[in-house]
């Protein structure tokens, strides 16, 4: 199974607007409407159709998605990319959320809430040990709260 992590916003962007600052923020190329690469991860944007809101996943955290990146990671990289590339997915949402205020949610493999924002503040998931060995995340988490998220997908 190839490991991917999802952010779903409430943010109105627009796509080519979302798409570029994700690519800037990883490092990444654009290679079509949708897509980003940078070796080892690739990344696709996607805005939900309006007339589709109950098909979305951020109704579970309280709001209606609008945006979605999912990025997903090269099995076969190397350690240390991998590593960092975590360390640029961290940051590229953190600067969606920054750049679009509004709630919006990172998810690992697709249930557990890693990062959120649903009130005012950031937060990360105190259970998530998985970042606690990459040089770079620890940084990046200092800014915000870190607490046990809700977790209604589990």
């Amino acid at each position: 199974m190839s490991l991917f992590y999802t952010f779903y916003g409430a943010a109105d962007a627009i796509p080519a607007e979302f798409r570029t600052l994700i690519a800037e923020t990883v490092g990444a190329r654009e290679v079509s409407a949708d897509t980003v690469f940078r070796d080892g991860m690739n990344v696709t944007v996607h805005r939900v159709a309006e007339d589709d809101p109950e098909d979305s996943t951020g109704k579970y955290f309280g709001f209606t998605e609008h945006i979605s990146a999912t990025f997903t990671f090269d099995n076969l990289a190397p350690p240390e990319e991998r590593d960092g590339n975590v360390v640029r997915m961290v940051a590229a949402v953190l600067a969606v959320l920054e750049a679009w205020h509004g709630p919006g949610v990172l998810l690992h493999n697709g249930e557990r809430a890693v990062l959120q924002r649903l009130d005012d503040g950031i937060e990360f998931d105190s259970g998530w040990d998985e970042w606690a060995e990459i040089d770079g995340v620890a940084p990046l988490m200092s800014a915000h709260v870190t607490r046990r998220l809700g977790q209604p997908l589990l």
